[in-house]
């Protein structure tokens, strides 16, 4: 798969491509939380953002172990070793 970027193309494989969405969302993620301090401040950001926030990101971190043992319980119960 090719994709443009700065005015080339770059061949993208695989692993590269699946790598690219979680550092695309810690970006936006970095990006709106300045966005979000300097148009609310930041003692808003703290005490109303990240009180709303944090219950979300526990489900979200919750949700990922669920899935990744899904996934991948079958490898992780063959060959317990493999997460070490």
């Amino acid at each position: 798969m090719y994709y443009f970027c700065f005015g080339k193309l770059f061949q993208i494989s695989g692993i590269e491509r699946r790598s690219m969405l979680p550092v695309a969302l810690a970006r936006l993620a970095r990006v709106s939380r300045k966005w979000i301090i300097v148009v609310k401040g930041e003692a808003w950001f703290k005490e109303k953002f990240l009180h709303v926030l944090t219950p979300v990101t526990i489900v979200a971190l919750l949700v990922t172990l669920i899935f990744l043992f899904s996934f991948k319980g079958e490898v992780i119960l063959a060959r317990p070793l493999t997460i070490l």
